[in-house]
């Protein structure tokens, strides 16, 4: 036995303004309305809220974003050594430049501003809880020990 598929049947509903509206008939009803249509200005969906009109802090939480450089070196005995060194007075970014094995270390080892969730997870970690302008270090991870400085951070 074979069955045709057949489509939706289509009444047209006239408007006040002459204007027609299609709607397919069933459970699954919308409408196609002209330019001059009418929009729904309160939901979209019933769980989802519109969006426009809101300007508040509160209305659009911000994802907490944070600038660091840092100094990429391949033992743990480098990186302390380096770390007492900035911690005697020397320039953080002078030794980036001088010994980082990062493609960062062209610019003083910053690394600019990044969110939560795009380093590696034991640098995200770090860098998301340290004090701010404090060399942190030595930190572990898959490409070798850093040694880091958080700049600013907005939570």
């Amino acid at each position: 036995m074979r069955y045709l598929c057949l489509p939706t049947p289509v009444t047209y509903i006239p408007r006040l303004s002459k204007q027609r509206t299609l709607r397919p008939l069933g459970a699954n009803s919308f409408a196609d309305r002209s330019a001059n249509a009418r929009r729904p200005s309160t939901l979209i969906h019933p769980s989802i809220p519109l969006v426009s009109g809101a300007s508040t802090k509160e209305e659009y939480p911000t994802m907490a974003r944070a600038t660091a450089r840092h100094i990429l070196v391949s033992s743990e005995a480098k990186c302390n050594e380096l770390k007492a060194a900035i911690e005697a007075g020397a320039d953080f970014a002078e030794i980036a430049k001088q010994h980082s094995t990062c493609p960062s270390s062209r610019d003083g080892g910053n690394l600019g501003s990044f969110g939560r969730g795009q380093m590696v997870k034991e640098f995200d970690t770090v860098v998301f809880s340290a004090p701010l302008n404090v060399v942190q270090g030595p930190v572990k991870t898959q490409f070798g020990y850093h040694l880091l400085e958080v700049t600013s951070r907005q939570d």
